[in-house]
């Protein structure tokens, strides 16, 4: 396995993961493509939009005119006219708004042609008059009435069919219905504007009725794609967000006439607002300084006005210019970021969950990616709710996320699964099954060469060279008696037994350092080498590697007295052979042990190409000073360098009050003397070793190592 590209992994995922998510956000949001994502997208805007409380201020300085099938029904009961209405009944309305102080009207109700055949009710005896001339003349009474347009559906594009000419004329403004639905049918957004060829630019009907009640100038009003920016008489410009295409996002709060019922009149009601009115004393402000729209709330033709919106799927569609006043009147527009923080807030999102996909198991992992998600939710909920910010969450939630997790989890369980093959493979026989499992659970350790502090072990079996010596071995009977035996036949035989007995002592010293956490670097003839403080970071080694060769010296020492007792059985049962003319039975070798450990800045890594990686091992200075305590610390002696007596001492106190100092010692290859301590292993630990300190007083320290070490 190339480590080389597998440490850089997670890099490479995130990056490529980055440019998909910029491509993705690119295709749906600025060419309108992978609609898919646009429709998660505009039904997770509108799942947040119902989920909002209306704010106190909601619709106060905004109400509804209306007419419904009730209200249409008692039309038909006290004056007998149908829908549509005679145009004098409008003109009654009209009147009573004006009296009652309404700011503006906008009329969600459409006028396209004249109906000279109705006429006006009038006192008895008179002439009847033109119910459009009523009509008319309560347009030009009022001085601020905005009539609606809607759209051509015999022309393409936004045009509208204006007005008749008399109504146009005698209205303050005309505002376009024009709404185009999103792709799922449901109306999110208008044009503040449509360039008609005929009538030239009209805007919006929720717009102008504002404009005209706030006191705007349309007329020099600045548009681009992302803002529409119109002053008032004082010169003061107000800032009224667009989508990027010079859409305007309907605000939809304001839901039906149940949720304004404070705020709203039937024709009838109206109708008796301006009969009531005839009576001195009887005069109603419900509309004073309110903007006020004129609509249809019916369900059923030909009062039918409705169609699916983020609000439900039968709402008025004079809604959309109601809640687009009140929005005016408040300022509380929807918004949504542009294209960097959009993208910043994918990108983000996707790094957060690269990073805990990689460093976590792939449950917690997961865990992780929905708890970062559900609060990436919660905070576009609170942020849509209290400042009108429309945050994408479909490809941050399907892309960054979901995508980003779902892809490391993929490449961490097939990748990771070789991998972990490959590292096994390699660390099973060096490291104990604890450690081994530990280092596979943590697959982001970097495997690049690495310099840290670690503690290197050399560990030498003494008296190797007695066991195999020919004529020692048959001496001290620990081969067979044999005489006869064929020359070749009593080497193998000798070279088997030396084996044997090697291994038996090298196996109890490599289990126990394994034990304590150690990592196997290689066999050296009859020398152990090992280390801690890598592959894994490990605190206190330098006191795990000393009291791992305490723990050898003291199983050593139970293995010899073992043997020594087996031995003394062995030889009583010879005496008896060999009054018998019996061959002898040989006799256990006892071999003792010296070990040097030193700490210091070494440089831990895999020996070999990439390709044939061969084993994990450390380099450096430090290690060649382990080696050379090796060779100076005789039998059954732990020799130790004042780095490592420092470390345990800081860290296990007690286990640094086991060793005394032997004083300096030259180290070949160093100016400065070297400080040297013995770790005493047993309370007779003095009576046992074999070399006095005083031996070594002014010895140079030059054993010889192999491999790793560094003159």
């Amino acid at each position: 396995m190339n480590f080389r590209v597998l440490r850089f992994a997670p890099q490479i995922i995130t990056l490529v993961m980055g440019v998909l998510m910029v491509c993705l956000d690119w295709l749906a949001n600025e060419k309108g493509a992978l609609e898919f994502i646009q429709r998660f997208e505009v039904a997770s805007y509108d799942w947040r939009l119902r989920q909002e409380r209306l704010p106190a201020e909601a619709g106060k300085q905004v109400g509804v005119v209306y007419v419904d099938e009730r209200s249409a029904a008692r039309l038909k009961e006290k004056l007998d006219v149908s829908w549509p209405v005679p145009r004098w009944i409008h003109g009654v309305i009209l009147g009573e708004l004006k009296a009652q102080g309404a700011r503006s009207v906008g009329y969600d109700i459409f006028f396209t042609r004249l109906r000279p055949e109705d006429k006006a009710p009038t006192k008895s005896g008179l002439e009847p008059v033109s119910s459009d001339g009523v009509f008319i003349g309560a347009l030009k009474q009022s001085g601020h009435v905005v009539l609606g347009a809607p759209m051509d559906p015999s022309r393409p594009g936004d045009d509208v069919v204006m007005p008749a000419v008399p109504f146009t004329k005698a209205a303050a403004a005309v505002g376009h219905a024009v709404g185009r639905a999103d792709a799922d049918g449901v109306l999110r957004r208008v044009s503040p504007v449509v360039d008609d060829p005929v009538a030239g630019r009209i805007w919006q009907l929720g717009i102008q009725t504002a404009a005209l009640g706030m006191g705007l100038d349309l007329d020099h009003a600045q548009i681009t794609p992302w803002q529409l920016s119109v002053p008032d008489r004082q010169g003061i410009w107000h800032q009224i967000p667009l989508d990027g295409h010079g859409r305007l996002i309907i605000p939809w709060r304001l839901p039906s006439a149940a949720a304004v019922s404070a705020h709203n009149r039937s024709f009838v009601e109206m109708l008796g607002d301006a009969e009531r009115r005839r009576k001195p004393g009887d005069e109603s402000s419900f509309w004073k300084d309110r903007l006020v729209i004129v609509g249809s709330f019916g369900a059923n033709p030909p009062l039918a006005d409705a169609g699916p919106t983020p609000l439900g799927p039968r709402t008025p569609y004079c809604a959309t210019h109601w809640n687009i006043a009140d929005a005016m009147m408040r300022g509380a527009f929807i918004h949504t970021p542009g294209p960097v923080t959009r993208i910043g807030i994918t990108l983000a999102l996707m790094l957060a969950v690269s990073v805990l996909s990689w460093k976590l198991r792939a449950l917690w992992a997961t865990a992780a990616a929905v708890i970062l998600s559900a609060g990436y939710v919660a905070c576009s909920v609170w942020l849509l709710h209290l400042k009108g910010l429309w945050l994408p969450m479909a490809i941050p939630l399907l892309g960054a996320t979901s995508i980003t997790h779902v892809t490391m989890t993929f490449y961490r369980l097939l990748i990771e699964k070789s991998h972990k093959r490959r590292l096994r493979s390699i660390f099973q026989q060096i490291v104990s099954p604890r450690l081994l499992e530990m280092i596979l659970d943590q697959p982001q350790i970097s495997w690049a060469p690495q310099q840290k502090v670690m503690t290197v072990f050399f560990a030498d079996i003494r008296d190797f060279t007695v066991l195999t010596d020919a004529s020692r071995l048959d001496r001290i009977g620990l081969l067979p008696d044999d005489q006869e035996a064929d020359p070749v036949h009593r080497q193998a035989v000798r070279d088997q037994h030396a084996l044997n007995t090697v291994n038996l002592y090298l196996t109890l010293v490599v289990d126990t350092i394994k034990k304590h956490g150690a990592t196997l670097d290689k066999y050296m003839g009859d020398c152990v080498m090992a280390f801690w403080g890598a592959p894994l970071d490990e605190r206190h080694h330098a006191a795990k590697a000393v009291r791992a060769a305490v723990e050898v010296q003291q199983g050593l020492h139970v293995l010899n007295s073992t043997r020594k007792a087996e031995n003394e059985r062995i030889e009583m049962e010879n005496k008896v052979r060999q009054a018998q003319s019996l061959p002898l039975q040989p006799l256990n070798a006892l071999l003792t042990l010296g070990t040097g450990i030193n700490t210091g800045l070494m440089t831990a890594g895999f020996m070999g190409s990439e390709a044939h990686l061969s084993n994990y091992t450390v380099f450096g200075r430090e290690v060649n000073l382990a080696a050379r305590l090796e060779s100076l610390s005789g039998s059954g002696r732990i020799l130790i360098s004042q780095t490592t007596f420092d470390a345990v001492a800081s860290s296990d106190p007690e286990l640094a009050s086991t060793a005394r100092s032997i004083g300096t010692h030259q180290v070949k290859g160093i100016q400065q003397p070297m400080q040297v301590y013995e770790v005493l292993w047993q309370k007779n630990s003095e009576k046992t070793n074999k070399t006095p300190p005083d031996t070594f007083k002014g010895t140079e320290l030059s054993g010889e190592t192999q491999n790793n070490t560094q003159p």
